[in-house]
């Protein structure tokens, strides 16, 4: 009888981690400061959803190490390539990489991220070495 209590636990726990799963991929490619190419589960996107930027901050050493999702910006889907991919907008001063995960966040939000706002793309540091190489030697 306790088996049967055992595995009708996992059968509940399974189903409800079913019923609360998260759309989260990752970005795959940055295409600038502003916009990135990023892979969802399949059809779960659409233009004008909400995405939320998570990086991995490891924390502690050895068997204390913790490895949380910390957010790290928001943005907004603004094209779809396919049923996986799409091109995200983020807001201004989100510092994204590739690699970096995304997960859709809840519609109910009404905030819209303005596609005309005035944002200043920080340089890559490539184009600094080709200023300086540029220069040549002094």
């Amino acid at each position: 009888m306790r088996s049967f209590n055992i595995v009708g636990l996992a059968i509940l726990a399974a189903g409800c981690a079913a019923a609360l799963s998260i759309s989260r991929g990752q970005v795959l490619m940055k295409i600038d400061g502003t916009e990135a190419h990023v892979r969802l589960p399949e059809n779960t996107a659409s233009v004008g959803d909400r995405v939320q930027f998570l990086r991995r901050r490891c924390i502690g050493t050895g068997k204390l190490m913790r490895c949380p999702d910390e957010p790290i910006g928001e943005g907004q889907i603004v094209q779809l390539l396919n049923s996986r991919y799409s091109v995200v907008r983020v807001r201004c001063g989100v510092l994204f990489d590739e690699g970096d995960a995304v997960e859709k966040v809840a519609a109910t939000s009404t905030r819209y991220i303005d596609s005309g706002q005035d944002c200043t793309v920080p340089r890559d540091e490539g184009d600094v070495i080709e200023k300086f190489a540029a220069r040549g030697p002094q």
